[in-house]
């Protein structure tokens, strides 16, 4: 998900940006261990909405989490 310069660096700021203001993404899923990702998203886009998959019970309540929001908002 985030985009590479020429440089092999991540344009991190840049690419969060389109996403939440140009696209209108609302939600974030981290998959893997660590939280530096979705804690970046939080700093810059406190409105947005973050989880962290890194096993199956973390799986399992991003889904239940998930599912409880699409009820919401249907």
């Amino acid at each position: 998900f985030p985009s590479h310069d020429r440089g092999g660096g991540v344009q991190w700021t840049s690419t969060l940006s389109t996403l939440v203001e140009t696209l209108g993404v609302d939600t974030v899923i981290e998959f893997g261990a660590g939280k530096v990702l979705t804690g970046l998203v939080k700093k810059q886009y406190p409105l947005v909405t973050c989880f962290n998959v890194y096993d199956i019970p973390s799986l399992e309540a991003t889904v239940a989490s998930l599912q409880a929001l699409c009820t919401v908002t249907a």
